[in-house]
C-alpha cells in the first residue's frame, strides 16, 4: 500500500513546482510588457481559452444562458462570454503586477459610482462584501490606499507554493489576510479595533448557507456577512469593480448604500434579508455590467432540496 501511495506524492509535489515557475513565468512577461501590449495580449488569450480550448466553455455559457437566457439573444450571451474570458485573463495578468502596485493601485480606477457612501464607512468598523468582479485584487488594494483597513478572509489556493507567493503580495499592498480556518477570531478582532473584515460574498457555500434567489435562481450563499453585522451592529458595505471599456481597460468602483441591521428583528430572519439584500446589490451590478463578472466559476453548483426552495419562497 505504501508503494503506491508514493508516486501519488511525488507527482503532486512536481505538478505544483511547475505550476510555480509558470506563474513565475507569466509574471516576468507581465512585468515587461506596457498597458496597452498586456491588453492587447489578454484580449489574444481570451479568444484562445473561449474560442479554441475551450476552457470552462460550457459552464460559462450554461451560467449566462440561465442569467439572461430570457433577455439576451445566443449572439449577446456569446459576446459577452468572449469579453468576459478577456477580461479574466486581463484581471490574472494585472494580479501578477499586483505586488508592484500597492498605493499605485488608485491609478487604474478612473471613476467610481457611490463613493460617498464609503466615506461613512471611514473610522468606523463595517462589514464589507465584494465579489469575483472587474478586479477584486485591486478593489482591495485600492480600497486600502485610501485609508480604509481592510482584513480579507482568503480561501487557500489549491497549491500551496502558489499560495504562499499570492499572500505575500497581498500583504505587500497592504491588506490584511484572515484565513477561512479559524476566521472567527480573526474577524471578531478585527471589528473590535474597528476594522472592515472583507467577504468575497458570490462563492457557492454548499451545505453551510442559505439559499437567495440571484439573477432569478437559488444560490447557495454563505450567512458570514450579516451574522457579524447582526451580532456587532454594524452595517454591511457592498463594493464592486467593474471594467470600463477604454483602450487600457480601466475599472471603476460601484459603491451601493450601506445595509443596516435590525437587531430588534429575529436573528434568522434578518440573517435572511441582511443576505438577500447584499446579493441584491451584486446583482445590480452583474445586469449593469456582465462582461465584467467572472462567469468561469460555478456559482450554482449546489442544488436546493425541497426544505431550501420553500424557506426562498417565504
Amino acid at each position: 500500500m505504501s508503494r503506491s501511495k508514493a508516486p501519488k506524492q511525488e507527482r503532486i509535489q512536481w505538478r505544483h513546482r511547475l505550476e510555480f515557475w509558470a506563474w513565475r513565468g507569466a509574471e516576468w512577461l507581465a512585468l515587461r510588457l506596457s498597458r496597452r501590449a498586456l491588453v492587447r495580449l489578454a484580449d489574444l488569450c481570451g479568444l484562445l481559452l473561449y474560442e479554441v480550448l475551450r476552457a470552462r466553455r460550457r459552464v460559462t455559457e450554461e451560467n449566462l444562458q440561465r442569467a439572461f437566457g430570457d433577455s439576451f439573444p445566443p449572439t449577446k450571451l456569446r459576446a459577452i462570454a468572449r469579453r468576459a474570458y478577456q477580461n479574466a485573463v486581463l484581471t490574472f495578468f494585472e494580479c501578477l503586477q499586483s505586488r508592484y502596485y500597492g498605493p499605485l493601485s488608485l491609478c487604474l480606477f478612473k471613476n467610481g459610482q457611490g463613493l460617498e457612501y464609503l466615506e461613512k464607512a471611514r473610522g468606523s468598523a463595517a462589514v464589507f462584501v465584494t465579489a469575483h468582479s472587474g478586479n477584486w485584487e485591486l478593489f482591495g488594494q485600492a480600497v486600502q490606499a485610501m485609508g480604509f483597513e481592510c482584513d480579507a478572509v482568503m480561501k487557500p489556493l489549491h497549491n500551496p507554493l502558489i499560495n504562499a507567493y499570492v499572500v505575500a503580495q497581498r500583504q505587500a499592498g497592504g491588506v490584511r489576510l484572515i484565513p477561512t480556518s479559524g476566521a472567527l477570531k480573526g474577524i471578531v478582532t478585527a471589528l473590535r479595533a474597528g476594522r472592515h473584515p472583507v467577504f468575497l460574498a458570490d462563492q457557492d457555500a454548499r451545505r453551510d448557507g442559505i439559499f437567495v434567489r440571484f439573477l432569478g435562481h437559488p444560490a447557495s450563499t454563505a450567512l458570514g456577512p450579516a451574522y457579524f453585522a447582526y451580532k456587532f451592529r454594524v452595517p454591511i458595505y457592498a463594493g464592486f469593480c467593474v471594467r470600463n471599456e477604454d483602450p487600457e481597460r480601466t475599472l471603476s468602483f460601484v459603491i451601493m448604500p450601506p445595509i443596516e441591521p435590525d437587531c430588534s428583528a429575529p436573528e434568522e430572519v434578518e440573517l435572511r434579508r441582511l443576505t438577500e439584500a447584499h446579493v441584491r446589490a451584486l446583482e445590480q451590478v452583474v445586469r449593469a455590467y456582465p462582461e465584467s463578472y467572472f462567469w468561469l466559476h460555478r456559482r450554482w453548483k449546489t442544488k436546493p432540496k425541497a426544505e431550501d426552495l420553500a424557506a426562498d419562497q417565504e
